[in-house]
C-alpha cells in the first residue's frame, strides 16, 4: 500500500533502535547543559557501579555549590543522585514496559513500510484530480492467499463482515474458498457487497496468476453458474426465504460487477436474455408466474440497460423479453401496477438510451406492440406505463411516422387514370351498383389512409368539371365513391371539409366555381357523405365567420351560401333541422352577413385566377413546346381524358431526333412553375407511350441529375425561374423531380424493378460524385436530401439484393464523412428547408437508412415485402468497422452507427483508455450511519497492480451497493 504524507501517521520516537550499532551516551546534560560532567551515564559506569571516590567528589561538589548560591536555587536542592542498584531497577522495568514495547514495535512496522514503499507514484491529497500516466506508477502486487485452519477461515468472513479494516485482512486472505464455496461464506457471513467485492478480487487474482482477463473471465463464467443453479434448483414462486435471499445476495454481487466493470457485460447480459427464452417456451410448465420472475430479476435488468442499449440488436431483443413478461402480468389476476410501472420504467430508459434501434426495429418487435399492450390495458385495467415509456413511445412513432411518409409519398399512392376511369363509369349506374363497383376497387387497389385520402382529393376535384355536360351526375357519382370510401374510415371526414375549404377561396369571373362548389356541398349532404352538423362545427373550429378579418370575403361568402343552399334542400324535401343547429346555422349566416356588409368594395370579394408564370423567350424555344406546357399546366384529373389526345398530337410533332429531350426540358419547367402538377404529368406519359416514359425517366434520373451536368445553362437547376424562386420553392421543385421519377415508375406496367435498379444505381453513382467532389458544389446538401428521397420509396428493391444493400452501408460512411468530418460544406437555406419538410436532420435520415439495411428485416415504415434473401454479414461486418474507423466522422454519429453495426466502441477516438477495474483494490474501514457511507481518511488507501498509487478521481467514498437482506428478513 501506499499512502500520502498527510494521510500517514506520525510518531514521534526518536530515533530507530537498528541492531549492532551502538547508541550515544545520553545524560541529564543532553537535556540541561548546566549539569556537572561527572552525572554522565554510560554503559560502563552502569555495569561496574559507582565508585566511592566518585561520590565523595560529587558530594563536596554539590555542597560548594549551594553554599555559592546565595538565594538557595531550589533546582539544586531537589536534585538528587541515584544509586547504582535504583538505576538497574529502573532500567529492568523500562525494558518490561508493554507501552514502550507497543512503542518500539510501531516503529519497527514503520521502518518496514518504509523500506516496502517506491520512491516514485506518491501523491499528496490536492494532486488527484487528474488522470495517471503509466510513468507515473511503479509495478506491485495484490496480497497473497495463505492457508489456515477451517477456524481462521471462519474468522476471517467474521472480521471481513464487521468494520474491522481491511488493511488488517489483506495478509488473512484464506486459500480454497472458491466458486459455490465462496458465495455461500460471503452470504452466510452477511459480508456487505462492496467488502465482499473486495476479497473476491484477491481471491480470483491469485487463482489467475494477476491475468486481469482471466479474472474477468472467470469470476463471470462462476456468477453466472451459481445464478443457474439458485434459479434452476428452487421455483422462484415456492422458494423458501433463506434461497430467495440468497439469490438476492448473488445477484447484487452481479450488479455491483457491472457497475465497477468486474465482469464481462455481454456473456452476463446473453445468459440472462436466454433464462427469459427458455422461461417463454417452458411458461405453461412452469410453477412460478412472469411476475414472480420480474419482481425477482428487476435490479438485474435495471443494471443491464447500458449493455442493451449499446447494440440495436441487444435492446430489441431486451425489451421483447420484458415485453412479453409485461403483458403476462397484465393478464394476471390481480395485477401489481407497481411492478408495471417498474418494468416500463426499465423499457423506456433503452428506448430513450438508443431509440436508433426501435425506429428500424421490424414489425411486432418496436414500440408498435407496445403501443398496443399500454393501449388495451389504460382502458381495461386502468394501469398506465411510466411516463418515460409513454415520452419515448410518442416520441419514437413520430420518428416512424416521418419515414413512412419519406418512403411512401402521397403522389404514388393511386393510380390515377384507374379511378377516373371507375368515376367516369358510375354516371351511368345507380345507387347499389355504384357502391358494387367502387367497393369493388377499392378492395384491389386502394391500401391504407394515404391512398384513401388521395381518392378523395382526386373525386373532389373530378366532381368540379365546369365543362361537364351532366354536372348533377358527375357529382352523384362522386359522393357514391366518397360514401363507399368514407364508410370503412371515419377519418376522410376532415380531408373532404379541408378540400372545401381550399377550393372555397377560387372565384372565376362568372361565379359558376362558387355554385358548383355549394350543389356538390348540398349532394354530400343529401348522401349523407357529410353531416350538417360536421360542416358547422368546422367553420366554427376554424373561426371562418368569427369576426371581419378572421377570413377572406370569398371564403366567408361561400359558406354562407353553403348554408344558405343546405337549409333550402331540407326544407325542399321536408326534412326537419334540429332546433339548436338550426340557430346554430342562422348565427354564423348573420355574422357572415355583417362581416360582408363592412366591406364596401365588391371587388374583395374576387380573388385574381392563378396565373401562369411569366417565362423567358429562351426556356422555351418554338410554339409547340409552348402548347406542350399550356396543356400540362393547366390539366387537371376532371379533364385528362380529353387532353390526353391533345397531347399525344403535339408530341407527335416534335423533331424525332431531339424529342425526348425537349419533351424532358418542357417537363422540367412545368414542375419548376407548378409542382402539384407533377403527378398528372406523369400518369399522361404514361398512358401516352410506355416507351417514352421509360426514355424520359432515363433522361432525368441521369442526365439532369447527373452531377456533371448540374452547373450546365441547360439544367433546370440554372434556369431563370429556379433562380427568381425563393429557397422553400427551390428545395419543392427539387422534391417534386424525385416524385416525377417515382410517379414515371408507379404508373410503368411492366419492367418496373430493371427501371428502379436504374434508378438506385444513378442515385448511388451521384451520392459518391457529390460526397467525394473536391470543389463545393452549389447546394450539396440538398442534392443529398433529394436523392434520398428517392432511394427511401425505392427501398425494398434495396432489401431484395445483397450487392445493392452491402453498397449502400458503404456509401452511408463516405456521405457522412463528406460534411460531418473535415469537409467545409456549409448548410444551405435549401438544405434547412429540406430537414424541415422531412422532419429530422440529414444525420438522423443516414443513420436511420443504415441501421435498417444493416439489420436487414423491413422495418414498421417499409412496405411489406416477401421472403427476403439470405446474407452473410459477418465478413462485411469488419470491413465496415475498418472503414468506419479510417474515416473522421463524429464521434456521436459514429456511436450510433457502432450501435446498430453491432461493432466494438473500443475505438480510441470514442474511448479514453483506463485502469482495468480488476487492477484497482480498496482497502480500508468504512462506517455506517443512517444508510451512507461515510468515507475516513484510511479509506484512502489503495493500490493498482501497475501502481503504488490511488486510484484516479481520489476518494474512496464507495457507493452503496450493499443487499439489506437483514431488514428483508
Amino acid at each position: 500500500r501506499a499512502m500520502s504524507h498527510s494521510a500517514r501517521p506520525v510518531i514521534n520516537i526518536g530515533e530507530p533502535i537498528r541492531p549492532g550499532i551502538v547508541p550515544a551516551n545520553a545524560s541529564h546534560s543532553d537535556f540541561d547543559v548546566e549539569l556537572h560532567a561527572s552525572e554522565v551515564l554510560d554503559r560502563a559506569s552502569i555495569r561496574h557501579g559507582w565508585h566511592a571516590g566518585m561520590l565523595t567528589a560529587n558530594i563536596k561538589a554539590n555542597a560548594a555549590r549551594q553554599s555559592a548560591d546565595d538565594d538557595g536555587d531550589e533546582r539544586h536542592k531537589k536534585r538528587m543522585m541515584y544509586l547504582p542498584r535504583e538505576l538497574a531497577e529502573m532500567i529492568r522495568m523500562t525494558k518490561n514496559s508493554e507501552a514502550l514495547q507497543e512503542l518500539r514495535r510501531q516503529a519497527f512496522e514503520g521502518v518496514k513500510r518504509a523500506r516496502r514503499m517506491p520512491t516514485t507514484g506518491v501523491r499528496d491529497d490536492e494532486e488527484y484530480n487528474h488522470a495517471l500516466s503509466e510513468k507515473e506508477t511503479t509495478s506491485w502486487g495484490a496480497p497473497e492467499l495463505v492457508h489456515v485452519s477451517a477456524e481462521d477461515v471462519r474468522g476471517f468472513f467474521s472480521a471481513l463482515a464487521s468494520d474491522d479494516a481491511l488493511s488488517s485482512l489483506e495478509r488473512r486472505a484464506p486459500h480454497g474458498v472458491r466458486k459455490r464455496k465462496l458465495f455461500e461464506s460471503l452470504y452466510e457471513y452477511a459480508v456487505p457487497t462492496h467488502r465482499a467485492m473486495w476479497f473476491v478480487k484477491i481471491n480470483y487474482l491469485s487463482q489467475c496468476r494477476r491475468d486481469v482477463d482471466a479474472c474477468r473471465r472467470l469470476w463471470t463464467e462462476d456468477l453466472i453458474s451459481q445464478v443457474r443453479e439458485l434459479l434452476r434448483d428452487e421455483n422462484i414462486a415456492l422458494a423458501p426465504a433463506e434461497t430467495q435471499s440468497e439469490l438476492h445476495y448473488v445477484l447484487g454481487l452481479g450488479n455491483y460487477s457491472i457497475e465497477q466493470d468486474l465482469i464481462d457485460h455481454k456473456a452476463y447480459f446473453g445468459y440472462f436474455m436466454r433464462y427469459f427464452t427458455e422461461h417463454k417456451k417452458y411458461s405453461k410448465r412452469s410453477e412460478s408466474k412472469a411476475s414472480d420472475v420480474l419482481r425477482t430479476l428487476m435490479s438485474v435488468l435495471r443494471a443491464l440497460v447500458p449493455e442493451a442499449a449499446g447494440s440495436n440488436a441487444s435492446a430489441i431483443t431486451f425489451v421483447h423479453n420484458i415485453y412479453w413478461c409485461l403483458k403476462e402480468v397484465l393478464d394476471e389476476e390481480i395485477v401489481d401496477s407497481q411492478l408495471v410501472k417498474s418494468a416500463s420504467d426499465v423499457i423506456g430508459a433503452v428506448v430513450t438510451a438508443n431509440d436508433d434501434a426501435f425506429v428500424a426495429a421490424p414489425r411486432g418487435q418496436g414500440v408498435d406492440v407496445l403501443e398496443e399492450l399500454q393501449r388495451a390495458y389504460a382502458k381495461k385495467k386502468r394501469i398506465r406505463f411510466s411516463s418515460r415509456l409513454s415520452n419515448a413511445i410518442d416520441q419514437t412513432t413520430q420518428r416512424i411516422a416521418l419515414l413512412k411518409k419519406s418512403s411512401d409519398p402521397k403522389a404514388i399512392s393511386i393510380h390515377l387514370f384507374k379511378l377516373i376511369s371507375v368515376l367516369h363509369e358510375l354516371i351511368g349506374l345507380d345507387e347499389v351498383q355504384g357502391r358494387e363497383k367502387m367497393a369493388e376497387f377499392v378492395k384491389t387497389n386502394i391500401t391504407g389512409d394515404l391512398a384513401k385520402n388521395s381518392v378523395v382529393e382526386v373525386t373532389c376535384d373530378w366532381a368540379m368539371d365546369l365543362s361537364a355536360s351532366d354536372v348533377g351526375g358527375r357529382q352523384k357519382a362522386a359522393c357514391v365513391a366518397l360514401g363507399e370510401v368514407t364508410a370503412s374510415s371515419t377519418s376522410l371526414i376532415p380531408e373532404i371539409l379541408s378540400w372545401i375549404k381550399k377550393n372555397s377561396v377560387v372565384v372565376d369571373e362568372k361565379r359558376m366555381q362558387s355554385s358548383l362548389m355549394s350543389s356538390l356541398v348540398v349532394e354530400m349532404i343529401r348522401s349523407k357523405v357529410l353531416a350538417l352538423q360536421q360542416l358547422v362545427d368546422f367553420v366554427i373550429a376554424n373561426g371562418i365567420v368569427e369576426h371581419q378579418g378572421s377570413s377572406s370575403p370569398v371564403l366567408v361568402e361561400s359558406y354562407r351560401d353553403y348554408f344558405a343552399q343546405s337549409l333550402a334542400h331540407y326544407e325542399n324535401s321536408g326534412v326537419g333541422v334540429d332546433k339548436k343547429l338550426m340557430l346554430t346555422i342562422k348565427q354564423l349566416m348573420k355574422s357572415a352577413e355583417d362581416i360582408l356588409r363592412t366591406i364596401k368594395s365588391t371587388s374583395a370579394l374576387e380573388s385574381a385566377s392563378p396565373q401562369q408564370p411569366s417565362l423567358l423567350t429562351t426556356d422555351l424555344q418554338s410554339d409547340t413546346e409552348k402548347q406542350i406546357f399550356d396543356v400540362f399546366y393547366s390539366v387537371k384529373p376532371a379533364v385528362m381524358l380529353s387532353k390526353l389526345a391533345e397531347l399525344g398530337t403535339l408530341c407527335a410533332e416534335l423533331e424525332s431526333g431531339s424529342a425526348q429531350k425537349t419533351l424532358c426540358r418542357v417537363i422540367m419547367m412545368v414542375i419548376a412553375s407548378k409542382p402539384s402538377q407533377t403527378p398528372v404529368m406523369a400518369e399522361m406519359l404514361c398512358e401516352l407511350n410506355v416507351d417514352v416514359a421509360k426514355s424520359v425517366l432515363s433522361h432525368v434520373s441521369k442526365d439532369v441529375l447527373g452531377v456533371k451536368n448540374l452547373k450546365t445553362a441547360e439544367n433546370i437547376f440554372c434556369s431563370s425561374i429556379w433562380q427568381q424562386s425563393t429557397a422553400n420553392e427551390r428545395w419543392v421543385i427539387a422534391r417534386s423531380i424525385g416524385e416525377f421519377q417515382l410517379c414515371l415508375l408507379h404508373g410503368i406496367p411492366q419492367g418496373k424493378k430493371a427501371l428502379a435498379e436504374e434508378i438506385i444505381d444513378a442515385d448511388f453513382a451521384q451520392l459518391a460524385e457529390l460526397a467525394a467532389a473536391k470543389t463545393n458544389v452549389s447546394h450539396t446538401l440538398m442534392h443529398f436530401w433529394l436523392r434520398l428521397s428517392t432511394i427511401m420509396p425505392l427501398i425494398g428493391y434495396i432489401f431484395m439484393s445483397v450487392p445493392a444493400s452491402e453498397k449502400v452501408s458503404q456509401l452511408i460512411f463516405t456521405v457522412l464523412d463528406s460534411f460531418t468530418g473535415k469537409s467545409v460544406i456549409d448548410a444551405s437555406e435549401e438544405a434547412i428547408a429540406a430537414e424541415l419538410d422531412a422532419g429530422e436532420s440529414l444525420v438522423d435520415r443516414l443513420v436511420h437508412l443504415f441501421s435498417v439495411v444493416w439489420m436487414g428485416q423491413v422495418p414498421q415504415w417499409a412496405p411489406i415485402l416477401p421472403k427476403l434473401p439470405y446474407r452473410e454479414t459477418s465478413s462485411l461486418k469488419g470491413s465496415l468497422e475498418r472503414a468506419l474507423n479510417a474515416t473522421k466522422i463524429a464521434a456521436v454519429v459514429q456511436m450510433r452507427i457502432r450501435r446498430a453495426l453491432g461493432a466494438s466502441s473500443d475505438a480510441p477516438k470514442l474511448l479514453i483508455k483506463k485502469v482495468d477495474a480488476w487492477q484497482t483494490l480498496e482497502s480500508g474501514t468504512h462506517a455506517v450511519e443512517t444508510g451512507v457511507i461515510v468515507p475516513k481518511v484510511g479509506e484512502k488507501a489503495a493500490f493498482w497492480l501497475e501502481g503504488a498509487v490511488r486510484k484516479p478521481a481520489g476518494s474512496m467514498a464507495w457507493e452503496i451497493y450493499n443487499y439489506r437482506f437483514n431488514e428483508e428478513k
